[in-house]
């Protein structure tokens, strides 16, 4: 929830001084995926 405050306050840093964030929304991307397939296969096989 802090994360979009902090794009809204600094819109240009996405591209110009933070080169590392599109990398970093790929990993929560990633992680957000896998929980939601763990949770999905957990209550799945209850």
């Amino acid at each position: 929830m802090a994360l979009v405050p902090g794009l809204k306050r600094r819109p240009r840093t996405y591209s110009d001084e933070n080169p590392r964030d599109p990398g970093k929304w790929g990993w929560y991307i990633m992680a957000i995926i896998a929980v939601l397939w763990l949770a999905y296969s957990w209550f799945y096989s209850k």
